[in-house]
């Protein structure tokens, strides 16, 4: 109400396609509510045309307009332009208004346009007296409540409006209802206040978003005269489900010889949207490797070292960097598990082959000599193995 609102109209010709420069009449129900504010080319003197055929507004409830030979931007004059219109070339426009609640009914003719089937068409505008706010989208942890409230008040003196419905639908996302029994699709009337409200909650509780469509109803109205039950905007918002996450990763060399130092590096992270609480990590270490130090340091129980990492926030990453020495030959699984309070747990491992190095040696020399004699021997040493010799 007290809004204005523009329609488009075009003229097609029997091939189907737009046509330029055709009139079109506009005219409103004298039995419904509104009047026209504006009319395509109306402030335009066209020479060529007859004066009763000039775009114009001819009174409150009728119009004429000719269909555009060019496409124009129909802009409502505000700073923003998502509310701008593109008008194309074979169309025109109209705007309405009205300063009660009611409907308006609208038609358009266009006397050029051949047949009774196509020459004219007809719509509705209904104007209410409401302007609304949907809730904001929202982000909670998982298996937790939320409220969305949806406001509806009245546009001429901001009053609050009772007894609308607002409908909630959650359409996607991991298993969530509404309270109290966990439907999926709930309506509710407004409040004394205008005001919807709805609690959110997970059934299985996970990570995810449940987009959640809403719709604004004014039920059907019998005082004042009838007025049909009328779906009157329609909205979205969304709630994401956040829980934290555990991942852990090890780096360590794959091959190494005996009395040798074997680093590895172990990193934590959260990948989850909130933070996670209570993370430490463990590493057993195989028997045959034995423990130099750490990075930070490390709590030792027997062969287990442990690090209490407390809180991990989202997205954050801990390093850890552990040196140990080869003691024995053989391959060695060495693995770190990460865990949390909430129950969460990672492992990764790293295998590490310990060899011993193989030396040949050969010594070459004459087999006879005489006292005195100058003696050259050859001695190669070799590393049949595969790994360093030191």
């Amino acid at each position: 109400m007290n809004s204005e609102v523009a329609m488009v109209a075009s003229a097609n010709g029997p091939n189907g396609r737009m046509e330029t420069g055709r009139r079109v009449e506009w005219t409103l129900d004298p039995a419904g509510v509104g009047h026209f504010v504006a009319v395509d080319g109306a402030s335009m003197f066209t020479p060529f045309l007859r004066w009763d055929s000039w775009p114009r507004k001819v009174d409150a409830t009728f119009a004429i307009s000719k269909t555009l030979r060019q496409n124009i931007t129909l802009t409502r004059g505000t700073p923003i332009v998502d509310d701008d219109m593109m008008v194309l070339s074979g169309q025109t426009w109209a705007t309405v208004t009205s300063p009660v609640e009611g409907t308006s009914y609208l038609s358009a003719y266009a006397p050029a346009v051949y047949g009774w089937d196509g020459h004219k068409q007809a719509a509705r505008i209904h104007w209410v007296d409401a302007v609304w706010s949907f809730p904001p989208a929202a982000v909670n942890p998982a298996g937790t409540r939320h409220v969305f409230t949806t406001t509806v008040l009245r546009h001429t003196d901001q009053s609050p409006i009772a007894g609308w419905l607002v409908r909630y639908e959650i359409v996607d996302g991991p298993p969530a209802g509404f309270a109290p029994d966990g439907a999926t699709a709930i309506q509710v009337p407004t409040d004394e206040s205008g005001q919807a409200s709805v609690e959110i909650f997970q059934t299985e509780p996970q990570s995810g978003t449940n987009n959640v469509r809403i719709e604004i109803i004014r039920p059907a109205q019998t005082a004042g005269g009838a007025a049909p039950r009328l779906v009157v905007a329609t909205g979205a918002t969304a709630k994401t489900w956040s829980s934290p996450d555990i991942a852990l990763r090890m780096n360590g060399p794959s091959r190494g010889s005996i009395g040798s130092t074997l680093t590895y590096r172990i990193d934590v992270s959260n990948p989850g949207g909130v933070a996670a609480a209570g993370v430490s990590v463990l590493n057993d270490i195989p028997q045959g490797l034995s423990y130099l130090d750490s990075t930070p340091a490390a709590t030792r129980s027997g062969p287990r070292l442990q690090w209490d990492l407390g809180e991990l926030a989202a997205g954050q990453l801990r390093s850890i960097e552990v040196n140990l020495r080869a003691d024995q030959a053989g391959t060695f699984n060495n693995c770190a598990t990460a865990n949390t309070g909430e129950g969460l747990t990672a492992q990764n491992c790293v295998s590490t082959t310990v060899t011993v190095p193989s030396l040949d040696v050969t010594i070459n020399g004459p087999p006879q000599v005489r006292v005195g004699d100058q003696v050259v021997f050859d001695i190669t040493i070799a590393n049949r193995g595969d790994v360093l010799a030191t």
